[in-house]
């Protein structure tokens, strides 16, 4: 009796777990983990959770935890004293690749839309990288991260608090490091480690870049359009000529002149990757801490509830937007380990707002100084009253521009100007329902076209029918249409 070796057999990778992910799981989904990863000594009984975290870390950490994400004093000093005693390998021909330039937005993050990326090597996952000059000053930080499950890349991202520096001395290179020489990089800048003789051990590839560079911030001539929706909500802005001209990023993100660009949202949750031009208006609370509270937006947040309901009990809001009317009021925010506190719904509008705002910034590497946003006509007045507190609490100025419906007749308008259907001099006529995810509008409008040259001019007259704070969601425009065809089937049948 012989064996065959069946090579075609694919052995599937164990998943990678950070502690912050961790700590969210009950016992049960603890040992789920285990069973799945096949870790033997989690499946004793008598371990507590912390035991359980730490064994499944030794065995399928992510390394997420030790990714330099924040601005700490002294430390880029720090890793240039030990830098000079690595060892230092320059990867053979085509072994690893990078863009020839590196541009940096200062006070903006770097994402998976600005597209510097390498090989995908399992070595250099979650793992920090450096810019170094030629005369071995660390002039930036980066963490060369995966898109999700994908594995045809890793990516250099860094967070919006993290500075650059360019030198005058040039002769700019990039530092990839292994995990073990990344963790002592990161305790190094964090300042937890030690004198170490023993630093040759650590090796870094360095790969040669023509040019890096840290650039302004754009300032916007214009303002952003926001959209808060009950559901979801959106952001755009109009790229102009100005804008367009500052912006280096403009082919990565599909930006075009004198066009109208929306803000996209990259969430990786779960195994799997969305880009979408809406993020969830969802927000959950992770952790409540003496001075500050950590909030998880969008399909995280998403996420978040779904352990809430399986697991732990802590905060999570569907419908921020109906609080508008009572804005005042506190909420209890609970986190996975029982901890609580009261803030004003106000608060975690604002921090949801921020975190649009922040994404919209990274997105553009602009400097927004002022944001449109369209409101139910029902609540303007306390609409206006609420974005002036806003405005302050984020140093934007936020102000109440058009009504949701009235919105709605602009985005057809200018659907009816690209087909060339509007007529000059022809009076129009729309009655527009407005059935949002929370929210519903009725709203009667006639307006006339003046062209004079490549010069259109519209002359519009509104009328408010009807609306409702608290009726929509569930697909009801859909159902809506659906109704009025089987209606209109029915009289025509009896007809």
């Amino acid at each position: 009796m012989g064996y065959k070796l069946n090579r075609k057999i694919k052995v599937e990778q164990a998943a990678l777990y950070s502690r912050s992910e961790l700590e969210l799981m009950s016992e049960y989904r603890l040992r789920e983990v285990c069973r799945r990863e096949h870790i033997v000594k989690g499946l004793d009984k008598n371990l507590t959770n912390e035991e359980l975290i730490e064994m499944i870390l030794s065995y399928c950490q992510s390394f997420e935890d030790e990714l330099i994400r924040k601005e700490i004093p002294g430390g880029r000093e720090r890793i240039e004293q030990v830098l000079d005693k690595f060892s230092i390998r320059e990867p053979e021909k085509d072994e690893l690749r990078i863009s020839g330039k590196i541009s940096i937005y200062e006070g903006a993050a770097l994402n998976f839309l600005d597209d510097y990326k390498i090989e995908y090597k399992d070595k250099f996952l979650n793992t920090n990288a450096l810019i170094v000059s030629g005369d071995k000053k660390v002039c930036a930080v980066f963490n060369v991260v995966a898109m999700g499950d994908k594995k045809d890349s890793l990516y250099l991202v860094k967070e919006a608090d993290l500075s650059g520096v360019a030198t005058e001395i040039k002769d700019y290179s990039l530092y990839l490091m292994e995990r073990e020489a990344s963790g002592f990089i990161y305790h190094t800048y964090m300042g937890n480690e030690e004198g170490n003789t023993t630093l040759l051990r650590y090796k870094a590839y360095k790969l040669p870049i023509m040019d890096f560079e840290v650039l302004p911030l754009i300032d916007l001539h214009m303002p952003i359009a926001l959209d808060l929706g009950s559901t979801n909500t959106t952001v755009a802005m109009y790229a102009d000529s100005s804008y367009y001209r500052q912006i280096n990023t403009a082919k990565q993100r599909g930006i075009k002149e004198n066009t109208i660009c929306h803000t996209l949202f990259f969430e990786s949750v779960g195994g799997e990757n969305f880009t979408e031009m809406m993020i969830p208006t969802v927000v959950a609370v992770t952790e409540v801490k003496e001075g500050s509270i950590e909030y998880a937006f969008g399909r995280k947040a998403l996420w978040y509830a779904n352990l809430s309901y399986t697991d732990k009990g802590f905060s999570v809001f569907y419908d921020i937007k109906r609080w508008v009317g009572d804005f005042e009021r506190k909420e209890e925010l609970t986190d996975s380990k029982g901890r609580y506190r009261y803030v004003q719904r106000i608060e975690i509008i604002g921090a949801y707002l921020r975190h649009v705002l922040d994404i919209t910034r990274d997105s553009f590497k602009c400097r927004i100084k002022e944001v449109y946003i369209t409101v139910p006509v029902k609540q303007k007045h306390v609409y206006e009253q609420m974005l002036s507190i806003l405005s302050e609490m984020l140093s934007v100025e936020i102000k109440v521009t058009l009504d949701e419906s009235t919105a709605v007749l602009y985005s057809f308008i200018s659907k009816m100007r690209e087909k060339n259907r509007l007529k000059d001099g022809e009076s129009y006529k729309a009655l527009i329902m407005d059935c949002g995810g929370g929210t519903t509008d009725l709203s009667a409008c006639k307006f006339k076209v003046h062209a004079k040259g490549d010069i259109q001019t519209y002359i519009m007259e509104n009328s408010y029918k009807n609306g409702n704070t608290d009726f929509g969601g569930n697909n009801i425009t859909y159902r809506i249409i659906a109704t009025s065809k089987t209606e209109n089937c029915i009289q025509t049948s009896w007809t």
